[in-house]
């Protein structure tokens, strides 16, 4: 296949209406196979007329005895390297290959199938037996046709002691090929394949993301295959700095202050995981748990301070905050990452790697990750629940178990931490039905019976999702185990009408919180977020019509309708958000990501790899005076304003400066130790 222009992969299934291509040549390349097998294969390979077997070569690794074959017929004794080049040198003229493992292979397969299949343009083909009633998909056994280019690529990079069918599988899965799922009505002749030890997994995934991208340096295979979209060197630049984060966030957060709500939050904390070792029984220690008129945080969920009081308690720690922060530091870390992951869903590596730090680069969300254990946890559950949202999407026509666990599970983590996270239900039942309308293509075919048969696997799956997050959403918060319907949706009505105002420093002017203007939260974002992420968001809007696929264009929605929903809902609302914009911190990640994809689409303009890193590096150093405050201001880098309004003081005179009280720690670290308090009573 020639190099052909790039584009954004994605999965979906086309109608009955295809055309077989006739002309297509196909290598089918049988490993591990033995000498039953190959006696059915060519009995089935002689059903078939002389045109038909034309179009394919049969290429078998099977040790034992030379076995007198067809001409195009081809015996190998192992499956290595070489062997492998033979087998392209062979059929130079392939268009399509099937690699299948002779190990799972338990039943006669019919060449028939393979002819029957609509091939194309496209590199990757997943066929997939469904059961003669159309309802098998435990296994979702088949077989992958890729372009001869795909093998080609294999046989480059093949490792050692592995075998090429797990190698094509594995690319297809990593490089995210695009697919058309073709689906049989009929049984598998293919068992499912074991699933590789823990061991392998981590030699692979180290091979995959450390040594092949230091080797394909040199070799540059994207400049040679049309399916490998990037250079694999940003798969292993985005996993360093995830590294160099998961080192880095713990030490910078160990030094940092006690913010303004913690000291209420870590005691409610202990008093809910005293409440849980009292097996229920409400003492004066945790009566908080479940009872609390001064602060209400009966009403919310504590699942991290409830996590950092088991912890500091199990290890006997004594500088309990310290090792909060370490914690809190953790959870700003995974924000960062699934930004990073999320992007990389949508547009690759090089996206991941941008959005990873254009949030490192935001200060105020790297601020608040050292010690604010609300606003923190709760942005980081609400970009996880987004990654996971969009899996399951990915994979609607398919859903595992798995998929419906890592949903369900990540909602529930939100709603945990607050009754705000049910908004992921919302979206997930939003997000659900709009997909399901791209896939059916349009309304009125969404009604086809060749698309309503996926409704009751959706439905059972949502289902699902709304049961197992909803359990996992409740199982740390007291308050909400006593009555499980009422006693969330009486915290939902309190949050959304809470009655606390504080007075609040903006434009010049001392201002009570539930008598801000209305644009107040919005010109907060705009004036303490960096100036780069603003210029990649006007890039996603410039570039967001560029690639017309409409599954592209979807996933970009559901990114930015999670950032600005919440915001439009709150303006709407005349919501109370206190002071600054914490509240309101979790549509942060999905505002980095859409910037992240706007440079993206930016640097894919230029053809040159050099012009292309060369930009990347335009993006760091436009993001040079965040840079210099964060390294220049620790720990109080939340207190941050962007070049517009001229930085913090410029601003310092009409705009809360440290509204949570991170700098609290010096002061108090000064009277300690030069106040004589022994004069005072304890």
């Amino acid at each position: 296949m020639a190099k052909k222009g790039k584009q954004q992969l994605s999965e979906q299934e086309k109608g009955s209406d295809w055309k077989v291509d006739q002309r297509s040549k196909i290598n089918f390349i049988l490993t591990n196979s033995n000498q039953e097998q190959i006696q059915d294969l060519l009995g089935s390979f002689a059903k078939i007329d002389s045109a038909s077997q034309d179009r394919i070569c049969l290429s078998l690794f099977c040790g034992g005895a030379d076995l007198e074959l067809p001409a195009n017929v081809k015996q190998y004794k192992e499956e290595t390297t070489s062997n492998a080049v033979k087998v392209i040198q062979a059929e130079k003229e392939a268009d399509f290959i099937v690699v299948a493992d002779g190990g799972v292979l338990t039943k006669k397969f019919e060449f028939q199938d393979l002819l029957k299949l609509p091939l194309g343009e496209d590199a990757l083909y997943q066929v997939r037996y469904i059961g003669q009633d159309g309802n098998e998909t435990k296994s979702n056994a088949g077989f992958d046709v890729v372009g001869a280019d795909v093998l080609s690529y294999a046989v480059e990079i093949l490792p050692k002691n592995t075998e090429l069918s797990d190698l094509v599988a594995f690319i297809v899965k990593k490089l995210s090929i695009k697919a058309e799922r073709i689906e049989l009505r009929k049984n598998s002749p293919f068992d499912a394949k074991v699933s590789t030890t823990l061991p392998q997994n981590v030699k692979r995934w180290l091979w995959w993301y450390l040594v092949l991208p230091l080797k394909e340096l040199k070799s540059s295979p994207v400049d040679r295959y049309s399916f490998i979209l990037e250079e694999s060197f940003y798969r292993m630049k985005f996993m360093a700095f995830a590294l160099i984060l998961l080192i880095g966030m713990p030490i910078a957060a160990y030094n940092s202050g006690i913010s303004g709500d913690e000291f209420v939050q870590y005691k409610q904390g202990k008093a809910v995981l005293d409440w849980f070792l009292n097996f229920g029984e409400v003492t004066d220690q945790n009566r908080t748990a479940v009872e609390d008129p001064k602060t209400l945080l009966h009403l919310y969920g504590s699942s991290f301070d409830v996590v950092t009081a088991a912890f500091n308690r199990a290890f006997n720690i004594e500088n309990e905050y310290e090792w909060r922060h370490v914690l809190n530091s953790l959870t700003g870390w995974l924000l960062v990452v699934f930004c990073g992951l999320l992007a990389v869903k949508i547009k690759g590596w090089r996206a991941g790697l941008l959005a990873m730090f254009l949030v490192f680069v935001s200060p105020r969300i790297l601020g608040h990750s050292w010690n604010n254990p609300k606003d923190i946890p709760f942005a980081m559950s609400y970009i996880i629940g987004l990654y996971f949202i969009l899996n399951y999407l990915r994979n609607l026509h398919q859903i595992k178990f798995k998929h419906v666990l890592l949903v369900a599970m990540a909602i529930g983590l939100s709603i945990g931490i607050r009754i705000g996270g049910l908004l992921l239900f919302a979206y997930l039942f939003l997000f659900t039905g709009l997909y399901y309308l791209i896939l059916s293509r349009g309304i009125l075919k969404a009604f086809k019976s060749e698309n309503l048969k996926h409704l009751k696997p959706i439905f059972t799956s949502l289902g699902g999702v709304v049961v197992l997050g909803y359990i996992a959403g409740i199982i740390l918060w007291p308050y909400a185990l006593i009555d499980p319907i009422a006693n969330p949706l009486e915290s939902l009505n309190v949050m959304t009408s809470y009655g606390t105002s504080i007075r609040q420093l903006f434009e010049g002017e001392i201002v009570w919180s539930d008598y801000l203007p209305w644009y107040y939260i919005s010109k907060y974002i705009l004036i303490t977020t960096p100036i780069v992420v603003w210029f990649g968001v006007i890039l996603f809007f410039v570039f967001y019509f560029k690639y017309r696929d409409r599954l592209e264009l979807f996933w970009k929605f559901t990114v930015f309708f999670a950032s600005a929903f919440p915001i439009a809902y709150i303006i709407y609302k005349s919501s109370n958000v206190y002071g600054g914009w914490r509240h309101a911190l979790f549509v942060y990640p999905p505002v980095a990501v859409c910037a992240a994809i706007g440079y993206d689409q930016l640097v894919s303009l230029f053809k040159s790899k050099w012009v292309q890193r060369i930009a990347v590096i335009g993006v760091v150093l436009i993001a040079f005076h965040p840079l210099k405050h964060t390294f220049s201001n620790h720990p109080f880098q939340y207190q941050y304003f962007n070049e517009v309004i001229g930085g913090i003081d410029a601003a310092a005179s009409k705009y809360e400066t440290d509204y949570y009280y991170h700098s609290t720690r010096e002061a108090y670290l000064w009277l300690y130790d030069n106040i004589d308090w022994s004069k005072y009573s304890k």
